[in-house]
């Protein structure tokens, strides 16, 4: 039985086939927007189903495909590409802001357990960013595009710099400042790393 076969196609099968066998280093999830960008009850359920598949379901089974092969190899990255809606539900927000916490809390997990088999995680937390999709937004609500959009090439940028030091980074903030979070990418790391130590006798890791 094949990977797809036992946990499902979606945009799995085109990703698999776009990889065409190739040893794959670094996996960078960069699917999310909002495209819905509606109160709740204003879409239809069907519109917030496929958000949740985009960016539930599709990031899971992504992050499962690439994860296990570099946990064999014992070397890789995975960042997850994240919004600053992650930390809190928001007015207008509701779905997107609860798969975002979804992929916050994947990513943070996945940092403490991989990282015992050489495999680096980052959740790369972004706040207002010059995308295609963000510009399409603004076209569709009659709005200019604001001057202070963080670019592309800084957050990718950023991003790289930080995977060796996850689970966390906020773009425009330090790692001992919370920015738009309740706490610091520092804090949350601590407190990840003291549950662990607390859950061995559980877990039974080292």
């Amino acid at each position: 039985m094949s990977f797809v076969e036992k946990y499902g196609p979606w945009a799995l099968i085109a990703v698999i086939e776009a990889v065409d066998g190739r040893e794959i280093g670094l996996f960078i999830n960069n699917a999310g927007s909002d495209y819905n960008n509606a109160n709740f009850l204003e879409q239809t359920l069907a519109g917030w189903e496929a958000l949740a598949q985009l960016d539930v379901m599709n990031v899971l089974r992504n992050t499962y495909y690439f994860a296990g092969k570099m946990r064999a190899r014992r070397r890789g990255g995975i960042i997850l590409v994240g919004s600053g809606a992650c930390y809190g539900g928001l007015s207008g927000k509701a779905v997107y802001s609860a798969v975002k916490s979804f992929d916050l809390c994947l990513g943070e997990a996945l940092w403490a357990e991989l990282r015992h088999d050489g495999v680096d995680v980052l959740n790369l937390i972004l706040g207002q960013t010059d995308t295609p999709a963000h510009r399409q937004i603004l076209a569709e609500l009659g709005l200019p595009v604001p001057a202070n959009l963080a670019s592309a090439d800084a957050v990718a940028e950023l991003g790289l710099e930080r995977l060796p030091h996850g689970p966390i980074c906020n773009f425009g903030s330090a790692d001992d400042e919370p920015g738009v979070a309740p706490n610091s990418p520092a804090h949350r790391r601590a407190r990840i790393l003291a549950v662990e130590k607390a859950s061995q006798v559980y877990t039974k890791k080292n």
